[in-house]
């Protein structure tokens, strides 16, 4: 199984709710760091963080299956 990054979408994502590192972080019961790590694909998106995220921000899961034109 591979292991998918989605850093770009998840700073987009973030972006576009206008929360820092810090609030979105959280609001998901991640640490900062760890979200910094996922932001800039030095950490993989595991399946846990995607339900959160898709969950908190109600997007589908799908949003985060490219990276395309974000980066």
């Amino acid at each position: 199984m591979s292991k998918h990054y989605a850093g770009a979408r998840i700073h987009a994502l973030r972006k576009q709710h206008g929360l820092t590192q810090v609030a979105m972080a959280k609001s998901l019961g991640l640490s900062t760091s760890y979200l910094n790590q996922l932001e800039n694909d030095q950490r993989p998106l595991t399946v846990t963080v995607l339900m959160q995220l898709s969950q908190r921000f109600n997007v589908d899961p799908s949003y985060f299956s490219t990276e395309k034109d974000l980066h």
